[in-house]
């Protein structure tokens, strides 16, 4: 019986045992389940802010490759335009497209013809001269070379009128840009320059389209020709461009990083990183979340006049953190407490239940043992005992009897 009840026993802790592993691995399904649901819709919310923010990106690129065709369009479908009309309808561009900082017309003036250019200039713009974009502040008469691209109408006027002569020729960067512009005859923008602003965050792109006038080369002939006449450009601050590309969006609390991908180096080069709205952080601080392993992140390349950009979206700090929910441990501290609070219940039901048999056991072996005595006296009396039930039917006598 003891065997028995032994094996009854370890049959009921091996029973509990198997609960308790139910209840744990089930809270900890749960638990697993709904951090990968909260994680998962985490990242269609970071992801949907983040596409948002890399279409309105494409569409400015894109919209600031169409200023220049534009003004290429107009200048084509002009005999000659003078500085009312560049006002005018560049005037318009600026009120349209706001994060460009200014619109500028340069010619290609060679040397043959500087000083006559010069003499014109001076009748619209006293103490013109093209200058040497070395000291842009100081006035420096360019040297001789065998052409000069001086910035000759430039809008907002009153603004950038400083910029008026500068011989972009002059600077390695920007005539490495016009060149290429000029030989694929297409909208071409520089890296990332220091831009002649009064202001402190003055890094930008310059967009340099080439302009081509046709011309017969005598009068009558079928035969058209194309000449070069100069360039237009548009100048915008980056920081101007990303402000006004998202501006429709709500701040949803992203970090924005540009990367120029053509670049001359192996390394690709930091554009400009603009931190949140909603958060203030310093670029160091964004950059180091960029370069973790643990953030969420989305990239995409554009193009943008013929320059290779990469976007890259992060979450600010304390927005779409792949942490663990705050529900995920409710659900474990939940679970587990139900798991114990159950198994305490179980075992106590066992040592109730083992309590009970063992006082059970006792009785009967009380009993047994009274019993046999009984029996004893009964047998080994002398006299003639006869039990009797309520019919008078003999159920019980001694052998005396």
């Amino acid at each position: 019986m003891a065997t028995s009840i032994l094996k009854a026993w370890r049959g009921d802790y091996l029973f509990i045992l198997i609960t308790f592993m139910i209840g744990i691995g089930a809270t900890g399904f749960f638990a697993w389940s709904f951090q990968k649901a909260s994680e998962t819709e985490l990242e269609r919310k970071f992801g949907a802010a983040a596409r948002d923010r890399i279409a309105m990106l494409q569409m400015s690129a894109e919209r600031s490759t169409t200023i220049l065709n534009n003004l290429i369009t107009y200048y084509r479908a002009s005999l000659d335009v003078d500085r009312e009309e560049f006002h005018e309808f560049s005037s318009q561009i600026l009120r349209d497209y706001p994060y460009v900082k200014n619109v500028e017309w340069i010619p290609e003036v060679s040397n043959a013809n500087r000083q006559d250019f010069e003499a014109l200039a001076k009748k619209e713009t006293p103490n013109f001269m093209i200058r040497d974009m070395a000291t842009p502040n100081v006035p420096t008469r360019q040297d001789e070379r065998m052409y000069y691209l001086p910035v000759y109408y430039v809008e907002p006027y009153e603004e950038n009128k400083k910029v008026i002569g500068l011989d972009l020729a002059s600077d390695p960067l920007r005539r490495k840009t016009l060149m290429t512009a000029r030989e694929t005859r297409q909208v071409t923008a520089t890296p990332r320059v220091t831009l002649l602003m009064d202001r402190p965050q003055n890094a930008g792109v310059i967009l340099y389209a080439p302009v081509y006038r046709r011309y017969a080369p005598t009068e009558g002939s079928r035969k058209v020709l194309e000449r070069m006449e100069g360039y237009v450009a548009a100048v915008i601050p980056l920081r101007e461009f990303v402000h006004a590309a998202i501006k429709p969006l709500d701040p949803l609390g992203v970090h924005i990083i540009l990367q120029d991908l053509t670049s001359e180096t192996d390394v690709a080069d930091y554009l400009y990183v603009f931190p949140s709205r909603l958060i203030s952080t310093s670029t160091e601080q964004i950059l180091r979340s960029y370069q973790a392993e643990n953030t969420l992140i989305e990239r995409r390349t554009i193009n943008m006049a013929g320059r290779e950009w990469l976007i890259s979206i992060i979450p600010a700090t304390g927005h779409y953190n792949l942490r663990t929910q705050p529900t995920t441990y409710f659900i474990l501290l939940i679970g587990l407490s139900f798991t114990l609070l159950l198994t305490a219940y179980m075992l106590a039901r066992i040592r109730e239940s083992r309590r009970i048999s063992l006082e059970v056991g006792e009785r009967t072996r009380q009993l047994s043992t009274t019993k046999k005595q009984v029996e004893m006296i009964l047998v080994s009396s002398h006299d003639g005992i006869i039990g009797l039930d309520s019919d008078s039917i003999i159920t019980f006598c001694n052998p005396m009897a």
